[in-house]
This record gives structure tokens, sequence and C-alpha cells, in this order.
């Protein structure tokens, strides 16, 4: 009985082992290019950079956003554990004070978390404000960037 034991146990070892090679396991990890997390649901969004991928960019606003022409943020891929992270703000006429403040998040695997938030930039009689930044991170995590844009006109907020 011992020796049918030990056999059942290699054989679903074996199994395992030949499981984890064709489902691209590695030794990084079991996630895909030697991820460390699962990807996050929106992944495909295109709103999410893994550190071996392009730029992307997010942006919504708010509905009464009157002055507010466009605005969003960005996040590239410097090589070497180095990314850029830039946000921009667009009024459609010069207004008293536009903003951008741009967060940096990164996936744990279950939930987005805040791991840098850049300066609020702001301009005065301006129609626009740009802030750019580079920061290091680790590879192998998703990554990606959130902007809050604001602007003051007049008795507008």
């Amino acid at each position: 009985m011992i020796k049918g034991s030990k056999l059942s146990l290699l054989t679903i070892v074996a199994a395992l082992i030949c499981l984890m090679l064709t489902t691209g396991a590695s030794a990084n990890g079991i996630y895909p290019n030697g991820a460390k997390t699962p990807p996050p649901p929106d992944w495909d969004s295109g709103n999410v950079l893994f550190i071996a991928e392009g730029d992307v960019s997010s942006t919504s606003f708010h509905a009464s956003a009157v002055y507010l022409d466009s605005g969003g943020t960005s996040i590239s891929n410097l090589g070497n554990g180095s990314i850029s992270l830039s946000g921009y703000t667009y009024a459609t006429q010069r207004v008293d004070t536009l903003g951008v403040r741009v967060t940096l998040q990164m996936w744990t695997g279950s939930e987005w978390v805040d791991i840098f938030q850049g300066a609020s930039t702001t301009a005065s009689n301006s129609a626009n404000v740009h802030y750019n930044t580079t920061r290091s991170v680790t590879g192998g995590h998703y990554y990606r960037s959130n902007g809050y844009h604001w602007l003051t006109q007049g008795t507008f907020f």
C-alpha cells in the first residue's frame, strides 16, 4: 500500500509540473511575461502599463466642467526601471487658474494602490498647464496613471 501511495504522489507531482510548463509558469512566478501578480481586470482597457509596454492615458471630467477642454495623463516606460509620468489640462479659454495633479498607481494583484502623487501644478491667466517627472519603479508590476484636473474662472470652480 505504501508503494501505491508513493506512485500516486509521484504521478500527481509529475502532472502538476507538466501543467505548470504548459501554462507558461516560469521561475519568476506563475503569471505571463514574468509578472509578479495576475493582470488587473481592466488590463485590456488601454489604461494600464505593464512595465514593458508603451504609453497610456486616462481622463474623465465632471459634466459641469464648462471651461475644461481636455486633459489627461501618460505613463511611458523609459527602460532600466524608470518611467516618465506626465499630465496636462487644457481650458477652452484663458482662465484665472488651472491645474493638474498626477497619481501613479500599482496593481497588487487585488487592488490599485497609490505609490506616488505628484505636486499640484498650476498656471495663472493661462489656457494650459503641464506636469512631467521621472520615477523609478519595480519591474514585473502593472502601473497606471490618474489625473485630477481643475480650474477657477471668476466665481466658477
